[in-house]
This record gives C-alpha cells, sequence and structure tokens, in this order.
C-alpha cells in the first residue's frame, strides 16, 4: 500500500473522493453517457472514452453520476458501472495523505540494506506492451555488454497474449512487428487509457 507523507499544515480530508476509470468500451470508442439518471434519458452527444479517469459525484444503484478527469467525451453525465455481467467502469485507487509521523513508524526512512559482497547485483528486467524477452534483450544489448561483469539481468516473457481488439496495443504491435515481424508479443497487463496509464 502507498501512502503519501503529510507534515504540519496539510489538509486532511475524512474521506477522500472516490474515482472510477471506464475500462468498457474499447472497441466502441467509449461508453454511452446518458444526460439523467434514468436508462431511457437522451443519449449525450459523445461515449465517454477508454480509459478515461472520472470523479463520482452521485452513485444511485449501478448509476454513476460523474464528473470528467482524464480523457475524452462528456464532463459530466450519468453511466452504468456495469452491462449484463460485463463490467464499464472499476474504482480506481486514490492515495490518501498520511501523517508524517505515520511515515516514521512504519520506518518509511529506515538505512537501505547492506550490501552484499562477492555475487552480482540481481535484476528482473520485465518487458512492456507489444514486446517479448527476445525483444528486450536486443533493446537493452548496449546496457547489457557494459554492466553485465557487475549485474546478472533477467528476463521473463509477459503472462499475457497481445489483444489486437485493444487499440493501443494494435498501434503498438504494428510498429513492434516493424522490427520483430516473427515475433508472437506478450505483455504484462491490459492498457486502459494511454492518458491515466491505468492496467489491469
Amino acid at each position: 500500500m502507498w501512502s503519501f507523507l503529510c507534515g504540519p499544515g496539510c489538509e486532511m480530508s475524512e474521506e477522500p473522493e472516490k474515482r472510477w476509470c471506464v475500462v468498457g468500451g474499447a472497441d466502441k470508442g467509449g461508453i454511452l453517457v446518458r444526460t439523467g439518471q434514468e436508462l431511457n434519458s437522451p443519449e449525450a452527444a459523445k461515449r465517454l472514452s477508454h480509459g478515461a479517469l472520472v470523479k463520482q459525484v452521485k452513485l444511485v444503484g449501478e448509476r454513476l453520476n460523474y464528473e470528467r478527469l482524464t480523457g475524452d467525451g462528456p464532463e459530466t453525465g450519468w453511466v452504468s458501472l456495469k452491462v449484463k455481467d460485463k463490467a464499464l467502469m472499476e474504482p480506481a485507487p486514490v492515495l490518501a495523505p498520511k501523517a508524517v509521523e505515520e511515515g516514521r513508524a512504519v520506518k518509511a526512512f529506515a538505512p537501505p540494506p547492506r550490501h552484499v559482497e562477492g555475487r552480482k547485483v540481481r535484476i528482473l528486467c520485465l518487458h512492456g506492451t507489444a514486446a517479448t524477452e527476445k525483444v528486450l534483450r536486443a533493446q537493452l544489448a548496449p546496457l547489457i555488454k557494459r554492466a553485465s561483469d557487475d549485474i546478472e539481468f533477467v528476463f521473463q516473457d509477459g503472462c499475457v497474449d497481445c489483444d489486437l481488439r485493444n487499440p493501443i496495443v494494435a498501434k503498438q504491435v504494428d510498429l513492434m512487428k516493424q522490427y520483430f515481424p516473427d515475433e508472437k508479443f506478450k505483455q504484462w497487463a491490459e492498457p486502459l487509457g494511454e492518458e491515466t496509464g491505468w492496467r489491469r
């Protein structure tokens, strides 16, 4: 769990605002937005983009009244959290401030661990979207050559196949195929939006 450290004079809210991320509508340019709470309310002129981050204004059952923070689409409106069993919105984490004393109590300022003599530093290298162990090794080849005497580089292929239905993934795969045409690309998580950086 991550915490922000807050010094004297820092205002602490009793309950942080709730935020949501759009996880549906990747193949439709976003999810449907209505101007009112009811499902028969008029549709907004634009959809709320896949990966957008919003602030919760009001939650009534499975209907969310939001204010857009990032992404494209209406500034405000009503959306459904899910359609049938398919999630359209998922809660986004909010990092609430914590007092400085609490940070010290959990040893946030503890000294670094002692350096281990007699063996190399081991670094785990994980590739990004639309890549493989082979791709990352090629990209890091100059660094590996210079640092291999002191560092052991450990590589691992991603556990998720690249889904070309996700436009962010498809764009990256098209780019990488220019350099590695025969690779079966992997990733560690599905990107939900270029602006937010959320993945699942």
